[in-house]
């Protein structure tokens, strides 16, 4: 938004957070893939750390402006080509922003945090996800989507409302085999949740081929819904 040489965006903070933007930088891990510190990439005068880290208190629609980053322009029109945008054999990204606990009685790595990972498109006018990493407890987790899962999880209905809905089930969130029960199941590594539990068992022994796609079965991923 804005100024296309400054970063902005809107997050929700569960406990207040340090808020940190790296332009093209590189981020350094343990075995454990937890994120030990971003370094900017050498070489690159455009690499810089957004200063200074700026702390957030807990709350919903908090916005990151422009203005924080005023000094700090993302001169995305001249970096070198081959830093400008990620690909599966680059270690640098070209934004990075962290959003991590403040805990200081924890190491860097130990904290609760959200980090993003993001390119320049070919014009170098829109940034894009590349990936999404949550760390939580000593852990680290990657965020991916799951096709179909939102058929299944919408909004709250009640009443008439939710006999309504099964009256007009259009069968998007029904299992692809079966067709009259729920998907909850979702294939790996193409994560179409597309199958009952039921259907997926079954599946196990009798192909290893995913029904929407047809890419290999890798493994199955059950998923239960609370409301």
């Amino acid at each position: 938004e804005g100024d296309p040489t400054h970063v902005e965006f809107e997050f929700d903070a569960a406990e207040p957070c340090i808020v940190s933007v790296h332009y093209f930088a590189r981020e350094y891990v343990t075995p454990d893939h937890l994120t030990v510190k971003f370094v900017p990439e050498p070489n690159v005068t455009e690499a810089l750390v957004v200063p200074p880290p700026l702390t957030f208190s807990s709350g919903m629609n908090q916005k990151f402006m422009a203005t924080h980053s005023s000094e700090c322009a993302f001169d995305v029109h001249s970096a070198p080509a081959a830093f400008a945008s990620y690909d599966e054999h680059s270690s640098c990204y070209p934004l990075i922003i962290d959003l991590r606990s403040i805990d200081e009685t924890l190491a860097h790595q130990d904290r609760t945090a959200q980090t993003t990972f993001l390119t320049l498109d070919a014009n170098r006018t829109t940034v894009k996800s590349v990936k999404q990493k949550v760390s939580v407890g000593g852990q680290a987790y990657e965020l991916h989507d799951i096709y179909g899962i939102s058929a299944n999880v919408g909004d709250e209905k009640t009443g008439e409302e939710d006999e309504a809905a099964v009256d007009e089930d259009d069968g998007d969130s029904l299992c692809v085999i079966c067709l009259s029960d729920p998907r909850d199941t979702a294939v790996l590594p193409c994560r179409h949740m597309c199958l009952c539990s039921d259907c997926a068992q079954s599946l196990r022994t009798q192909s290893n081929k995913c029904p929407i796609c047809r890419g290999p079965v890798q493994s199955l991923l059950h998923i239960k819904v609370e409301t």
